[in-house]
């Protein structure tokens, strides 16, 4: 007879609760089941080894249209995302970054990249201010990491001074792992940035980003499409 099956999209750019919450909008099983399956450890995928964060697969679902199987359980789903990610990113990606500790850098910056910028050129401009300021140990001072360690969609003054390992505004580094499930184009983006002398950016009511050079010329496009 046939299986009962279900197309579903998990968009770009979802945390690992995101993920959950549509797993249970479709009626394929509960947020909290999806989310505890995902700290199971018997996943057991080569690039797993990498994470910094060995409690979290955040970062390594690979968002996309899944044909699911009614029946199917989130362990299922989730082992079948992790392949994705596998089969769909690691090709792409020079073999000295894809199978060492610098996949679990390169997806945690792209995971903020992801949500930093929305065009492929933009994404590889992000990721060079990144790059720029990480090569002289200036902090990232990204919201969406903040955010993500508070659960929230916008950053408050006090937000800035958590204690987290996600909170880029206290280190002058990478947060302790990805931040969402970014797209390929976010990840390629930022394993093949553009060249710049960029250090600020600041993204306008419209979604553009526009560049600065130095904290002058920062607060300058701040006045120019933010005020």
């Amino acid at each position: 007879g046939k299986i009962a099956t279900e197309k579903v999209t998990f968009q770009e750019g979802l945390t690992i609760d995101g993920v959950a919450r549509k797993w249970a909008r479709e009626g394929l099983g509960t947020a909290q089941g999806f989310i505890d399956a995902s700290k199971l450890t018997s996943y057991d995928q080569t690039f797993l080894q990498y994470r910094k964060n060995k409690q979290s697969l955040e970062g390594y679902l690979f968002p996309s249209t899944y044909e699911i199987v009614v029946s199917t359980s989130a362990q299922e789903q989730i082992n079948t995302m992790l392949n994705t990610f596998a089969s769909q990113v690691l090709p792409k990606l020079d073999p000295t970054v894809a199978n060492s500790p610098k996949l679990n850098d390169l997806i945690t910056l792209a995971s903020i990249v992801e949500k930093e910028a929305n065009t492929t050129s933009d994404r590889k401009m992000v990721a060079s201010v990144f790059y720029n300021r990480l090569a002289i140990g200036m902090k990232l001072e990204s919201d969406v990491t903040v955010n993500y360690a508070t659960g929230k969609t916008e950053t408050l003054a006090a937000d800035v001074k958590i204690n987290s390992p996600y909170n880029t505004y206290l280190l002058a580094a990478l947060p302790l792992g990805p931040i969402c499930n970014p797209s390929l184009d976010a990840i390629l983006a930022t394993a093949n940035p553009s060249t710049s002398e960029y250090y600020y950016f600041i993204a306008d009511r419209s979604g553009n980003v526009h560049f600065a050079k130095t904290y002058q010329e920062h607060q300058q496009n701040i006045e120019k499409y933010l005020n």
